[in-house]
């Protein structure tokens, strides 16, 4: 019995496994999940411009012209087929069978209501300006666009969320800039609004969505969507245990969550710093600002898993990073004018003393031929009173003029009579004379003069022995239009006996120190009597101390002007998220570390861009740059007529820079000739010193483990994109036997082959 139960229950699971090992999983429609988001209330006006969370709830709500496929990374049809090869002039066809979630059919009228509105009211003040340079007409059952402006962002206008028409006609002017009330709304995209609730215990308000049944080309599988607003994180956080699904833009749960898996993706932006041209003119000191800044450190500071660092504002591989210019800042800043306390105390002493009336007792000169003779040797300068000459030999030197005999110095001691002098004069010179005789046979211009030493003569008697030597030069202030000037003095002792020779020596020696002593004292004396002097009259002059007060009251390591004003750079940055509070203190603290002072000024979106138009009220923005689904739109930051716009926050102004943004951002550019445009752009911004792009977050899409099927891009163009993927989204799944392929041929198949391999 044993072995007939198990030959059953074995025959049993064979053939269960048989029905089923190739059974299709199919996803089990309905259900309900919910997602959360962190904010205030949505407005729900389709009208308005967009923000993310607004601009995510109404792409589930409401259907465009176009969408764009995260898939396929093209611009793909939605309620129309639109022609944008040429995109002055753009062909659009409704699609057959599209209604609106009362059932009544979506109609021409509707898209014509619905720019009719954005264009003659100032609701949307972008699509206002995008619509400004359109015609939309009907013609049959055609829409046709014409655009005198060759424009690739004059696509956005086909991204426009449609509003049926006979809800426009219902709407006062009020109304249209007001918030939509949500319920009893017509819908037309995946989801309809079913009901909105408040929970004020926990601080939530649930947005309950239902599948739209009229939306017959609906692919989603989830019958209600649960979006459950709170208004800050902290209410976030206490109830974060029941999500199923958060976009973590702010990196709130990060991968906290055990149960909910992290899908990252980038999106088309980034943060970047801006020097402002018109009030940082200088080329060297915009350039030493932005080589200061290190990327990979402030990546590293905001944490590495939490960023992507960006190297040009297309996103590109292409570094336009500037290296350090070939000036220091001391010097950048010096050529501006400004230099630090150091240098300013330094000239503020150095022009009291010169502006002292002490005569010239204030600051004393040294007797220049003495000092050459007595105090040009290495070992007697800086010496003082109490310093002794070694030796005769520690105050020698040789002579200037005379070159031979080679022996004769400063200093000479001989012992024969008679020596021939020969030397040499200085250019111009009439006379020569040793002492006072004229030597008569030196002719004027000459460059060697003689001069013979003998006792016979009279010019030399045992003991010490002057010879001052004078040439006679020319003097512009003489009335002979020449004068004498001293030249030198030799000294020669002169005997026949050497220990006499010796014994002069030793008192020249202690002259030489005595008279060297006495001079030091006079010069110690005079110095600090000087001193004393200033001293007294820094201390009695109130200017002085008031000046000398202020300079000490100055910052250590900044740079000041002549006015003692401090060098400051004026920051703003966009106060949007933790992120871009903690890059601005970094980027303060890294300009400051250089001798910068810095103020920061946290700004709103719409505060930075009334500072901008105000081209000389910053020198320094930080703000995040988003690209939407073209990345050529880097034009309103960088073009000439975007100034006034309160866009182009390095207020650059290039002509040639102007004609190729103009040309990148047409729709009509081939893709090989953009990459070249691109190339030129980047290359200009790299050379002008304006920019410092710095890094884009890493966004998480948390999601329910539970929930199956899901398939997520890396990169999509915009946040509200992102629910692209509830297309394929199910929480069960059954499988589904292929009854068509069982039969008793099949299982043997199974059996001898998939079991056995025979």
């Amino acid at each position: 019995m044993i072995s007939v139960v198990f030959l059953g229950v074995s025959f049993f699971h064979i053939f269960y496994t048989f029905l089923y090992h190739d059974a299709e999983i199919r996803a089990v429609p309905g259900w309900s999940i919910s997602e959360w988001i962190i904010g205030p209330f949505p407005h729900l006006n389709p009208l308005k411009p967009k923000d993310e969370n607004n601009t995510y709830i109404l792409s589930l709500l409401y259907r465009s012209l176009l969408q764009y496929d995260i898939e396929s990374w093209k611009i793909i049809s939605d309620l129309a087929s639109c022609d944008t090869s040429n995109i002055s002039y753009v062909e659009c066809y409704l699609k057959k069978d599209i209604y609106w979630s009362d059932g009544t059919a979506i109609t021409i009228d509707d898209i014509l209501a619905t720019y009719q509105v954005l264009k003659n009211t100032d609701v949307n003040p972008i699509m206002s300006s995008l619509l400004n340079e359109m015609t939309i007409e009907q013609k049959d059952d055609i829409i046709i666009f014409q655009n005198n402006s060759d424009d690739i962002n004059t696509l956005n206008v086909f991204f426009q969320p449609i509003l049926a028409k006979n809800v426009i006609d219902d709407l006062s002017g009020e109304n249209i800039r007001g918030n939509f009330a949500g319920i009893d709304e017509i819908y037309s995209g995946y989801y309809t609004i079913e009901n909105i609730a408040q929970d004020q215990s926990v601080w939530i308000t649930r947005i309950i969505l239902e599948k739209n049944t009229q939306y017959h080309e609906n692919p989603i599988l989830v019958d209600q969507l649960v979006l459950k607003i709170f208004p800050n994180t902290q209410a976030f956080i206490k109830n974060k245990d029941s999500v199923n699904i958060f976009n973590d833009t702010r990196n709130v749960l990060w991968e906290s969550v055990p149960r909910l898996a992290a899908y990252e993706y980038i999106l088309p932006q980034y943060v970047s710093l801006f020097l402002n041209k018109e009030t940082l003119q200088n080329n060297a000191l915009r350039k030493h600002i932005l080589s200061e800044i290190n990327r990979d450190k402030l990546i590293e500071l905001l944490w590495e898993k939490k960023s992507v660092p960006v190297l040009n504002p297309y996103l590109t591989e292409k570094n336009i990073d500037v290296e350090a210019p070939g000036q220091t800042l001391d010097e950048i800043m010096a050529d501006l004018g400004y230099f630090k306390k150091e240098k300013i105390l330094t000239e503020f002493e150095k022009n009291f003393k010169s502006s002292l009336t002490l005569s010239d007792e204030v600051t004393p000169e040294k007797d220049t031929n003495w000092w050459n003779e007595i105090s040009s040797s290495g070992s007697l300068l800086g010496e003082w009173e109490g310093s002794q000459l070694e030796s005769i030999e520690d105050a020698q030197q040789s002579s200037v003029t005379i070159s031979s005999p080679g022996f004769i110095e400063k200093y000479n001691f001989i012992s024969k009579d008679d020596i021939l002098l020969n030397g040499t004069t200085l250019e111009w010179t009439r006379a020569v004379y040793v002492n006072d005789y004229q030597l008569q046979w030196y002719t004027a211009g000459e460059k060697n003069f003689f001069y013979r030493i003998r006792e016979s003569f009279g010019n030399i008697q045992p003991g010490r022995n002057i010879y001052t030597i004078y040439f006679e030069l020319p003097d512009e202030e003489s009335e002979t239009g020449y004068s004498l000037e001293k030249i030198e003095d030799i000294i020669i002792l002169y005997s026949r006996q050497r220990d006499i020779l010796e014994q002069e020596k030793q008192k020249l020696l202690s002259d030489l120190q005595q008279e060297y002593q006495i001079r030091n004292q006079e010069q110690q004396k005079q110095a600090e009597e000087n001193r004393k002097s200033i001293e007294e009259l820094k201390s009695n002059d109130i200017e002085y101390i008031t000046q000398k007060s202020a300079i000490d009251g100055l910052k250590e390591n900044r740079y000041y002007n002549s006015e003692w004003d401090i060098f400051s750079l004026d920051f703003y940055y966009v106060d949007t998220e933790k992120d871009l509070e903690q890059t601005a203190l970094f980027i303060q603290e890294t300009i400051e570390n250089t001798g910068i002072e810095v103020e920061m000024f946290p700004v709103s979106i719409n505060g930075l861009v009334n500072i901008v138009k105000n081209k000389n009220s910053y020198h320094i923005v930080l703000a995040g740059i988003h690209l939407g689904y073209f990345d050529e739109n880097i034009f309103p930051y960088f073009h000439s007529s975007q100034s006034k716009n309160g866009y182009n926050f390095s207020q650059i102004r290039k002509t040639s820079l102007d004609i190729l943004l103009e040309e990148m951002k047409s729709g009509n550019i081939e893709r090989e000739r953009a990459e070249k445009t691109k190339e030129k752009i980047l290359d200009i911004l790299r050379d002008e010193y304006i920019i410092s792009p710095l890094y884009t977050p890493r966004i998480h899409l948390l999601i329910d483990k539970k929930i199956k099927n899901i398939s997520f891009p890396e990169y999509i163009p915009l946040s509200s994109l992102r629910w692209s993927i509830a297309k394929n989204l199910y929480i069960q799944e059954k499988r589904v036997i292929r009854t068509e392929e069982k039969n008793w041929d099949s299982f043997k198949h199974f059996i001898f082959q998939d079991i056995y391999g025979l």
